[in-house]
Formats: C-alpha cells, sequence, structure tokens
C-alpha cells in the first residue's frame, strides 16, 4: 500500500473496526488505509507520495484481505476515484 500524496503520519496503530490503521495528513485533505497486515511508518514519519505505508490485510472486521481507502476533506468523506486517476 503506497501513500496517495506527501503528507505527515498522523496516526499509525490498531483502532476498532478498522483493524492496523495508518493516517496520513495532506493540509486540508487526509487520507486512511486500513485493514493492513502490517503499519510500515509510525506516527509523526513524514510520507512521500507513493512511498509504502503498510502491507495489505484482513483486521479488523474484514472477511478478506483488501485496502480500505478513504479520502476526507475537511471532515467529509470523498469518493476518491476522481483524485487517484
Amino acid at each position: 500500500i503506497h501513500a496517495a500524496a506527501s503528507g505527515t503520519v498522523t496516526y499509525a496503530g490498531w483502532q476498532s473496526g478498522y483493524g492496523l490503521l495508518v493516517i496520513v495528513d495532506h493540509g486540508a485533505y487526509h487520507t486512511k488505509y486500513a485493514h493492513n497486515a502490517e503499519n510500515l511508518v509510525c506516527t509523526g514519519d513524514d510520507v512521500l507520495r507513493g512511498q509504502p505505508v503498510a502491507k495489505v490485510g484482513r483486521t479488523g472486521n474484514a472477511t478478506g484481505n483488501h485496502l480500505h481507502f478513504e479520502l476526507v476533506f475537511e471532515g467529509e468523506a470523498l469518493d476518491p476515484v476522481p483524485y487517484l486517476r
């Protein structure tokens, strides 16, 4: 799992439902990467776009290996597809 954009890791740990979770702050936006098998970054780390931040897993409320990805702008979840093209 690679960072969608450069930023600072504001959380890397376990969260109920999400399992192993990484949250990266990009200013007004932040991204969440959940259900990880292993987090490769720590809270406070600076990351670059494309940098590996975690390994795909099925921790938390997940029934199979996958990435749960969220893009949040000022507290509101956005459809990430237009931003990832």
